[in-house]
Formats: C-alpha cells, sequence, structure tokens
C-alpha cells in the first residue's frame, strides 16, 4: 500500500503487502487497544478464578490492581510488537517471517526486563525474547 497524489487528492495504491510508516503509530494505537481488551479479559477470568477457590482472599485493592495492571501490560506489549513489526516491514520492504521474529524478540525482551531484574535471573531476558521470537514467526509462518 502506498499513496499517490492525484490532482492534490491523495490515494492508496495496493502495490505489495508492506505497511507504509506512516500509519504504524496507528498500528500502535490498534495493537494497544487489542490488548487492553486481552487483559482485561484476563484479569477479570484470573481474578474471579482466584477469589472464588478462597472467598477469604477477596481484597478490593488486589481485585483493582489486577484489574488495572493486567490491562495496561498486555496494551503496552501488543502495541509495542505492532509498531516494531510494522517499522520492520517498511524498513526492509519486504513482509515474511523475519519481520515477526525481531518484532517478537525485541518486545520479549523489553518485557522479559523487569521480570529479570525483579528475579535476579538476567537469562530471563533471553529466554523470554527467544521465546516470542519463536512463537510470533511460527504464526507467520502457518498462515
Amino acid at each position: 500500500l502506498y499513496f499517490l497524489p492525484c490532482d492534490g487528492v491523495v490515494k492508496a495504491t495496493m502495490s505489495d503487502n508492506r505497511r507504509p510508516r506512516s500509519l504504524c503509530g496507528g498500528y500502535c494505537v490498534d495493537g494497544a487497544l487489542r490488548g487492553a481488551v486481552v487483559g482485561l479479559t484476563w484479569a477479570a477470568v484470573h481474578a474471579s478464578y482466584r477469589f472464588d477457590c478462597d472467598p477469604q482472599l477477596f481484597d478490593k485493592r488486589s481485585f483493582a490492581k489486577t484489574l488495572i495492571t493486567y490491562p495496561l501490560g498486555c496494551a503496552a506489549f501488543i502495541g509495542m510488537y505492532q509498531m516494531l513489526q510494522c517499522n520492520f516491514e517498511s524498513s526492509r520492504g519486504r513482509v515474511d517471517w523475519r519481520n515477526t521474529a525481531c518484532a517478537g524478540m525485541l518486545s520479549g525482551a523489553i518485557a522479559g526486563i523487569p521480570l529479570a531484574v525483579k528475579a535476579r535471573e538476567p537469562l530471563l531476558v533471553l529466554a523470554l525474547a527467544t521465546a516470542v521470537a519463536v512463537i510470533t514467526s511460527g504464526l507467520e509462518i502457518s498462515k
């Protein structure tokens, strides 16, 4: 998709499957919104399951924290992944599994930093980066 000015009007024309770099911010917002929905759903299921097992554990603060942190984390991760994938596609000029692998590796590494610091285990960054890269490139290849 690229844009050609025709008589002062910008028209979109399909040339290949590349995403224009100017739209990468939009893909980031789209990914963040989708991630927020996924995170909110995950938080609702996880929190209700945890408190159903033992109702005495129910704490309003913990429940509210779960309903806020899960959507924010998923929104940040998926938004960042979408933006990186779009930038790789527009930079390389190709749409293939390498873009998703690189975007997944960087996203996984960035998401793994807080876990590695908290656990004091720097190899968690490498493990999470590798896992996300393998999963995302596998999904891209299976299309």
